[in-house]
Parts: C-alpha cells; structure tokens; sequence
C-alpha cells in the first residue's frame, strides 16, 4: 500500500490534488489513499468561516467543490485541524464529506485494505506549543509560520511522501 501524506491546505483544495497527481504521474505510481492531518479546510458556507480563516486566505474551493459535489480525485482521508466547521463535520453520517472525502472523528479506528490501520487523534496547539517544533517537509529546517501553516517565507507545506 502506497499513501501520501498531507496537511494544512486551508481550503485550497484544487492545489492539494492538482499536487498529488503531479506527484504520482512523477514517481509513476498511484497512491491507495491520501491521508491529510489537519486544517484540510472543510467550510460549505463560506459565510461561516472563523476569524482566523477570514482574515487570511478564506474559505478557498471547498465550498465549490460541496456545492457542485465533487468527488476527490483520490481516496482521502482527514482529521480535523483547528480551522474547519466541526458542527458540520460532526454531522456526517459515516464521516463522508464528499465522494472518496472521508472525515475520521477524533476516536476512530480504520483498516484499510491491506492491513494498515488509521487511529485518528487531533488536538489543536497554538503557537506556543509549536515554538522550535515541526519543520516543513521536504524545506530542511524551515519553521513553519505561526498561523497559515506554511514555512518561512511563505511556501506552502503540505507536499506529499511515499510511504516505505
């Protein structure tokens, strides 16, 4: 089994998949699933976004892609982060957002095919707790930025690996 792992796209969801299929068509494989660790970006109105989403980058393609119910192009699955609709998402039967979009409730347990198990535990850390913690993946030590979960200068995070 193949996955890619990805996180804090903020609602740029077009970018998310438009990354992981340029990532797959340059390995020349196909990931089995994507899983996505938080701040994914889920607002389906963009009028109820929080203050911190509104003054950066908003409510980006999600409610687009909700309203004209896209499927994901790839099996995804996602934890919260701190920026999403968490009444709505909590309102989800069996946690499916979207087609192939499946949000996994802090306490959930999921095997995949092929044996792999997913456990999905969130809790969301404000700036102190990140202070001299992760770096951006693949960006050397480049410390993430405080509120848009990006690194230093700006360039987004959430990039993809293969699993070994």
């Amino acid at each position: 089994m193949i996955l890619c792992a990805a996180g804090d796209t903020h609602g740029a969801i077009d970018r998310l998949y438009e990354d992981v299929l340029r990532f797959e068509a340059a390995l020349g494989l196909r990931f089995n699933h994507v899983l996505h660790v938080g701040d994914f970006g889920v607002w389906p109105d963009a009028t109820r976004i929080d203050r911190a989403t509104r003054r950066h980058d908003g409510a980006g393609d999600f409610p687009t892609w909700h309203a004209q119910g896209r499927a994901a192009p790839s099996p995804t699955l996602f934890i919260k982060g701190n920026h999403e609709d968490f009444a709505w998402l909590d309102a989800r039967p069996g946690g499916e957002v979207l087609p192939g979009l499946r949000y996994l409730p802090n306490g959930t347990r999921l095997v995949l095919p092929g044996g792999v198990t997913v456990e999905a535990s969130a809790a969301a850390m404000g700036r102190r707790k990140r202070a001299g913690g992760p770096v951006a993946p693949g960006r050397g030590a480049a410390p993430l930025h405080p509120r848009r979960g990006r690194a230093a200068g700006g360039r987004p995070t959430g990039r993809c690996a293969p699993s070994p």
